[in-house]
């Protein structure tokens, strides 16, 4: 009797770790942004902004948050983030949470679209409007592109 009480119990514990690692995994699969981007490009109000400015800056997305670093680790921008996968391209809106740029709890909305190695971000701040394509077209808008980091 002992042996299957202690049997019993552990299999239940492994049933119980399979359907935790199960839905861990479908919470992943469902945000398919998260890791480390190397900024390529990008735009601010319709202007290129300078390479030297992003040469080296790195985007980290996790489950909620997405942090800006510069060459030194130094963070530039911090938001916590909510994004629709129900929309093509994805709809994303940031609240700024830390970081030098912007006041905390600024909030930023924007599109967000990743094909291949290729991560693409364009939004509005401050009032600006909303963009509806990867271009930073007008007032209060920005665009980044941004190619998945390898992994050593």
């Amino acid at each position: 009797m002992r042996m299957t009480t202690t049997l019993g119990t552990g299999l239940l514990l492994l049933v119980a770790g399979v359907t935790v690692w199960g839905q861990d995994e479908k919470k992943e699969a469902a945000n398919p942004l998260l890791g480390e981007y190397i900024m390529v490009s990008g735009e601010d109000n319709g202007e290129p902004v300078p390479e030297e400015r992003i040469r080296g800056n790195i985007l980290r997305i996790t489950a909620d948050t997405i942090t800006a670093v510069d060459k030194k680790d130094q963070e530039i921008y911090v938001a916590k983030y909510k994004l629709d996968t129900t929309k093509t391209p994805y709809a994303i809106t940031m609240t700024i949470a830390g970081g030098p740029r912007g006041e905390a709890g600024d909030k930023a909305v924007g599109i967000v679209e990743l094909k291949g190695d290729t991560l693409q971000l364009a939004y509005a701040y401050d009032g600006g409007e909303v963009p509806k394509d990867f271009k930073s077209n007008g007032k209060k808008q920005l665009k980044f592109t941004l190619t998945t980091k390898k992994k050593d």
